[in-house]
């Protein structure tokens, strides 16, 4: 193929030999990120030796797909940035194959005298799956146990940790972390995070004899953590050369590690020249215009001869009904911010006969741990389900009143419950946990089935379909109390790739705050008698029918809708204030 003027300046970049400065890439949704390291690549072939680098890719599947493209030589050099850490551990501990446990922490924490029922007040302290995710954190973010260090790391990621006891958790998570240190050196243990941080425990890039790269290119730079920016890092002396590639406006994973700066401390960093692919060769006219829109600032275009494009805002019912245009089929993909929203409508289609499927292991995960905490509870009993889900929601509800992160912690987790109740209302066959448990797992499939998808918005980052579907575009951008500025642009920056997904055809189920295009106010079906006058609203709500409530419901999403769309208009460009300021 014949590059752009813009891929060009980086391929010139690349195999101008004596240019030694590094680099960084802006790069839009559908601007060809993986294309443009394998056109770097092919350039760089005949001046260096393949085996001598790295290409650090997003993910497995995007690392198969380059080694494809990429003559044999590159093949070894392909790799995502956890498995180069694979290869650097397993040299390193003279083992050609490590033993990756996933749950290798968990287990380790079941030993210490808080979680193995030797300590009665352990219950006081720390949750097991709060200290597991706050070890987790620690380990991605490479901060220390101090307990202004934990603290921060509590603030900063709205977990459900008793600050009163900072200073036993650290002491307790430096045990944890010993533990695994000593049986990764031991018996060659060690889980997926190990594989980045361990190299750096231990600077085994210091050892004599370690091979540093002669350049590295790195995929999805805005959404690396700083242990994997630092393992990146510590495969380069000062003759290597670097180019990292991603789209600032497309960091979102910063809740589970990511730091949200990525691309700009890179850039700051390595005093990196900047490039820039504004084009995108994904989406219609009709999804790029929406996007310059709302977010002017991202330098995103249109490509040549791009096709017109359709948004339309259609009716949950439209996706099962035989003649609508906008009847799902394999393939085509619905994604939603929400869990609960997803798992509701993947239950409604299975009802209706659709084969779909559920992607992500971490979602399925967050389910499953959610699952057994609730079960977990004293007095458990299966066929109360609903009452102890709601019994164990009311629990830490009461928890979260006295933390600054409350209100974020309890809309997540009443997102989760409404799903696991959802689960449990669809499979009423089943008898016991474990078959719910089974069920679950059968409700995720791969995306390479032939069906149609569902995924999380965080999900479906590096995901295309021809037909998408955003579902309950009214959570876009989700907004909580003492919502930090971090995390509000975040939420911006979901709604940008959700946009940015389709191919051809782009359908909202419902109405949303951010567009307007034809969109005409639905009438309830609620009638009132011509004598009709205002009732008192807590009477209306009492004597009203479930029916009724969802309809009022609905009517007042949409006013509200309405009114903040209108003041979107007017804010949409200002430092994302909207939700703020009303």
């Amino acid at each position: 193929m014949q590059p752009s003027i813009y891929q060009q300046q980086v391929i010139d970049w690349g195999i101008n030999q004596g240019n030694h400065q590094n680099s960084v890439v802006n790069s839009v949704a559908g601007a060809g990120k993986s294309t443009l390291l394998r056109l770097v690549a092919q350039a760089m072939t005949p001046i260096i030796e393949p085996r001598n680098c790295w290409v650090l890719v997003f993910n497995r599947k995007n690392k198969d797909a380059l080694i494809k493209k990429l003559p044999d030589n590159w093949s070894k050099s392909i790799a995502t940035v956890h498995s180069a850490g694979y290869r650097v551990l397993s040299r390193y501990l003279g083992n050609r194959r490590l033993d990756v446990r996933e749950h290798k922490y968990r287990q380790l924490a079941q030993q210490l005298d808080w979680f193995n029922g030797s300590n009665p007040e352990q219950a006081k302290v720390i949750s097991r799956s709060s200290f597991l995710k706050l070890a987790e954190f620690l380990r991605t973010t490479l901060s220390g146990t101090s307990a202004e260090a934990l603290a921060q790391l509590i603030d900063h990621y709205g977990l459900d940790v008793d600050k009163q006891h900072l200073e036993a958790i650290g002491l307790k998570l430096n045990q944890l972390f010993a533990m695994g240190i000593e049986i990764a050196w031991s018996e060659k243990i060690v889980d997926y995070t190990d594989q980045l941080y361990l190299p750096l425990v231990w600077q085994i890039n210091r050892q004599p004899g370690f091979n540093f790269a002669h350049s590295i290119m790195v995929d999805e730079a805005q959404d690396m953590s700083r242990l994997q920016l630092e393992f990146v890092l510590s495969l380069a002396n000062t003759q290597t050369k670097m180019l990292f590639v991603g789209d600032p406006a497309q960091s979102i994973n910063g809740f589970c590690g990511a730091d949200t700066q990525s691309f700009e401390r890179i850039k700051q960093r390595l005093q990196a020249q900047e490039f820039t692919l504004p084009i995108c060769y994904r989406c219609p006219v009709s999804h790029i215009e929406l996007i310059n829109q709302l977010y002017p600032e991202i330098p995103i275009k249109q490509r040549d001869n791009a096709p017109p494009g359709k948004i339309e805002v259609i009716a949950e019912s439209a996706l099962w009904q035989p003649e609508s245009e906008a009847r799902v089929r394999p393939k085509d993909l619905i994604i939603a911010r929400c869990t609960s929203t997803l798992v509701d409508l993947n239950l409604k289609l299975i009802t209706r006969g659709i084969a779909c499927n559920l992607v992500g292991s971490t979602l399925k995960q967050t389910l499953l741990e959610l699952l057994d905490d609730i079960v977990s509870q004293p007095d458990f009993c299966y066929q109360e389900f609903l009452k102890c889900s709601q019994a164990y929601l009311e629990f830490k509800r009461s928890l979260y009143e006295a933390n600054d992160n409350g209100p974020i912690l309890l809309m997540q987790l009443q997102d989760k419950i409404k799903a696991l109740k959802a689960i449990y209302q669809h499979f009423t066959q089943c008898q016991s946990i474990e078959e719910l448990v089974a069920n679950i797992e059968r409700l995720f499939g791969s995306e390479d089935n032939e069906a149609v998808l569902l995924s999380t918005i965080h999900r479906a980052k590096g995901m295309e379909a021809a037909r998408v579907f955003i579902a309950e575009p009214l959570s876009l951008p989700l907004i909580w109390d003492n919502q930090k500025p971090w995390q509000e642009q975040q939420e911006h920056n979901l709604l940008y790739v959700a946009l940015s997904r389709s191919t051809q055809d782009l359908f909202l189920i419902g109405d949303a705050l951010w567009f307007d295009g034809n969109l005409q106010p639905q009438e309830s079906s609620v009638e009132f008698p011509e004598s009709y006058s205002t009732p008192n609203f807590n009477q209306l709500i009492a004597q009203a029918s479930v029916e009724e409530l969802f309809e009022y419901q609905e009517s007042i999403q949409l006013e509200l809708g309405k009114r903040i769309a209108s003041k979107f208009q007017d804010l949409r460009s200002s430092d994302y204030q909207l939700i703020a300021d009303s």
